[in-house]
Formats: structure tokens, sequence, C-alpha cells
């Protein structure tokens, strides 16, 4: 069993500044100005190995007890050291992030893997805002040759457009799915918990 002597402060850093994430602690943890204990955490999904590292955006997925959904990825700092990430890194795994997901999983013994298949990684949330963002880039282009330049139709225009609606709607179909997985896995934990209350009432 790790044992935490201190409180620790892990975080990000972008353009220079770290930015908190979470603090740890002897029992348990901080997020988001909230406490929570080692037994709020219901179920942790790593996406950190080498395809996962393809996607730019490796991270391990953390689901709490009320619903809450931390995703912490493997460039993460801890405050106050000497270790820093940089751009290279994202090909691979910090020693803080290393240490906390250890940490986590040494905490964490029963993983409910039934929740795993409705928890999304970093990857994942990129992968369907870039194809919102490139499938409106070239519906978008068409209309600026044709409004923008005065250029004159053509039925080749077509392709980019019809392209570009496609790879929208899938990246709009991959956020509500994302949506509507989590909102269900809320209602679920939300409804385990009234039945533990009710169950101890007198």
């Amino acid at each position: 069993m790790k044992d935490i002597n201190m409180k620790r402060i892990f975080g990000v850093r972008q353009v220079g500044f770290f930015t908190t994430t979470m603090t740890v602690e002897n029992n348990g943890f901080v997020y988001k100005g909230k406490p929570y204990g080692w037994n709020d955490v219901i179920a942790i999904k790593r996406s950190d190995d080498m395809t996962d590292n393809f996607g730019r955006f490796p991270s391990t997925t953390i689901l709490l007890s009320d619903g809450c959904i931390i995703r912490l990825p493997t460039t993460l700092e801890e405050k106050n050291t000497k270790n820093k990430s940089n751009f290279f890194e994202c090909y691979g795994k910090t020693e803080a992030y290393k240490y906390l997901i250890s940490l986590f999983e040494d905490k964490h013994k029963h993983n409910k893997i039934g929740y795993l298949k409705y928890l999304y990684s970093s990857n994942q949330i990129a992968a369907s805002r870039m194809l919102i963002i490139v499938g409106l880039c070239f519906n978008i282009l068409p209309l600026l040759v044709l409004f923008g330049f005065g250029a004159k139709f053509k039925s080749s225009m077509l392709f980019p457009m019809c392209f570009g609606f496609v790879l929208t709607l899938i990246g709009i179909y991959m956020v509500v799915k994302r949506w509507r997985d989590e909102s269900f896995v809320i209602k679920e934990l939300s409804k385990s918990k009234n039945e533990v209350q009710h169950a101890l009432r007198p």
C-alpha cells in the first residue's frame, strides 16, 4: 500500500502556467474543490498504451460515485517538482502520471467493469470534435469559393460538401452518444445511492 505523507498537487502545464487538476491527501483527494474518499472511485479505464499514443491525447478516465468523470493526461505534472513535461512526453508517461495512476489502482481494488464501456477517453472526445471541425471546413470551403470569389458552381464541388457533411454527422453522433452514455451512468449511480439510503433507513 502506497503511503502519502503530505498533500500533493497534480495538474497540467499549458503555455508555461500550471493548472491544478487534483490534490491528493492521506484519506483521499480533492477534485474541483470537492473532497472524495478512495471508496468514491467506481471505475478506472486506462487509455494510455502504444496505440493510444497515436491519438495524441493518451489518458486515464476515472468514474466517481457522484457521476463525476476525471480524465488524467499522461503529461500530468506534480506542482513544485523538477520533473516537467515536454512535447515529446505526449508519447510517453510522466513520473507524476505513473505515480498517480498507480496510487488510484492500488487504493481501488474492485473495478466495476460494467461501467467501463460508458467511459470515453480524451482521444475519443478529441476525435469527435476534430470530425466536426474538419467536416465543417469541407462544407464551408466550396461556399467560400462560390460566394467569396465568385466562381461558377461545378458538380465536383458536391463531393467535398457531401464528405464534410458525413464527417460532421459522425462527429455529432459521437458527441450525442457520449452525452447519453454519461447521463445513463449518472442516473444509475444516483439510483444505486438512493437504494442504499433506503435500505439503511430504520
